[in-house]
C-alpha cells in the first residue's frame, strides 16, 4: 500500500487519505509550476488530455475533484474521463483530465497562465469498512 503519512479522515473507510495541490500551466501548456504532494505528478499527454500520475498504489479512489482557474475567463472545462488507482503497473496508475472547449465543442489546451486544482480522497486499506 502507499507509504504516506495518513492524518485523521472522517469516514466509513479505514486509511484515508487526502492529497490536493494545484499546477500552472505555460507555454504549450505544459506544466510550469506545481505544488502537488509527493507521489502525484501532472503531464500533458495530448491535445486537451493530462494525466495525473501516482506512485504509490491505492485500494480505492473515493473522490476526485479537477478544477481549471482561467486567467482570462474562456469556455474551457475540466473534466476526469479514466482513472485507476488500484493496479500494480506504475505506468497505469493514473486519473486522466480533458480540458474541453464548450463553444468549439473539442478539446483543447489551457493557455499559459491557467491553474488546475486537484483533490483527491484515497483509500489505503483492504480492511473491511466500519459498520459494514
Amino acid at each position: 500500500m502507499a507509504n504516506v503519512t495518513l492524518h485523521e479522515l472522517y469516514s466509513r473507510d479505514n486509511a484515508c487519505a487526502v492529497l490536493a495541490g494545484s499546477a500552472t500551466f505555460g507555454a504549450s501548456s505544459a506544466i510550469a509550476s506545481s505544488s502537488l504532494p509527493a507521489g502525484v505528478s501532472i503531464a500533458k499527454s495530448a491535445t486537451g488530455v493530462f494525466d495525473v500520475s501516482l506512485t504509490d498504489q491505492w485500494s480505492e479512489l473515493l473522490h476526485v475533484a479537477v478544477k481549471l482557474v482561467q486567467a482570462t475567463p474562456a469556455d474551457l472545462v475540466a473534466a476526469v474521463v479514466s482513472f485507476n488507482v488500484t493496479t500494480a503497473t506504475a505506468a497505469s496508475r493514473k486519473i486522466v483530465f480533458q480540458t474541453w472547449d464548450i463553444s468549439g465543442a473539442a478539446a483543447a489546451d489551457p493557455t499559459s497562465g491557467d491553474k488546475v486544482t486537484i483533490l483527491l480522497i484515497l483509500r489505503n486499506s483492504n480492511t473491511a469498512r466500519k459498520g459494514v
